[in-house]
């Protein structure tokens, strides 16, 4: 767990297989073998463990992803 900055973003490095580094609280960024880096939100329901995309760096920048990821948190907190 760290907190996410576009140095270290910018700086993940593809892989053999696709992998996830996350910032806390099921913010995180998936880089595929591809260099693809994907923003995502993992989240439990009920016991089972789902993921949501919430877009591509570096279209969405971390700030713009971030947001989004404190918006669906909220919602799914009910605040």
């Amino acid at each position: 767990m760290s907190n996410f900055t576009d140095t270290y973003i910018k700086a993940l490095k593809p892989k053999a297989i696709r992998y996830e580094k996350y910032e806390g609280g099921g913010f995180g960024i998936r880089v595929a073998p591809t260099g693809v880096k994907t923003w995502i939100y993992r989240y439990k329901i009920d016991g089972k463990t789902d993921k949501l995309t919430l877009g591509h760096y570096p279209t969405m920048s971390l700030a713009s992803a971030k947001k989004r990821f404190m918006e669906l948190s909220g919602l799914r907190r009910g605040t």
